[in-house]
């Protein structure tokens, strides 16, 4: 009888298909071929829009930091994925076909399984980290990004975003643009490692919120 380790990961799971199949889409996109500098230029990027969601998060303008927090996860799937890229690609292609001009695409992207298996975790909850992976990949996310930044026009009632994204929420999807940002992008080279550092303090700021 072969004996098995109860502990042990799956081979395979939902989740991580849906990863693996959006990675292999945006990789094998035939585009036109990417600039060297595009993992430097994005990733800084993604870093400036979590600073900005920091500080609406302080000043209590959630809706305006979950709706940056949101981008920033998807310009880090952006800045991963330009790595792979290297072309040689097509320029005949069509480059709003892209599948990282998708939302959702980027979103199973930068909210993968490994986001969920540290920090996350203890500072969310399991229940909690279940239930945005499954808004990752369900789009979910794409409609709580519109519903952070815009008025909702109803027959009875208008709402903003500020009666709608409360500090809880905030906190939540902080939590998971720091800590997907850290999974993804550092690492690659010293700049990366200071910019887990940047990460590291807003991550502590965040969770003691």
């Amino acid at each position: 009888m072969t004996k098995t380790n109860d502990n042990a990961l799956p081979l395979s799971d939902a989740a991580s298909d849906v990863f693996f199949e959006a990675v292999d889409k945006a990789v094998q996109f035939a585009g036109p071929r990417l600039a060297r500098h595009s993992f430097r230029k994005v990733s800084q990027h993604a870093l400036r829009l979590l600073d900005d969601a920091m500080t609406a998060f302080r000043n209590g303008s959630y809706g305006t930091a979950v709706f940056l927090a949101v981008t920033s996860m998807e310009e880090v799937a952006k800045a991963e994925m330009s790595i792979f890229r290297r072309g040689p690609g097509d320029a005949g292609v069509r480059v709003r076909s892209d599948p990282l001009f998708s939302h959702k695409a980027k979103h199973v992207i930068s909210v993968r399984p490994t986001t969920f298996m540290g920090r996350l975790y203890e500072l969310l909850g399991e229940e909690a980290c279940k239930r945005l992976q499954v808004d990752a990949q369900r789009g979910e996310l794409i409609k709580l990004r519109e519903t952070a930044l815009y008025t909702t026009l109803g027959e009875h009632e208008t709402t903003t975003p500020a009666e709608v994204i409360l500090p809880a929420k905030a906190r939540e999807i902080l939590l998971l643009a720091l800590e997907v940002a850290d999974d993804i992008l550092v690492g690659y080279n010293e700049e990366t490692f200071v910019m887990g550092e940047k990460l590291g303090v807003w991550r502590e700021e965040v969770a003691a919120a």
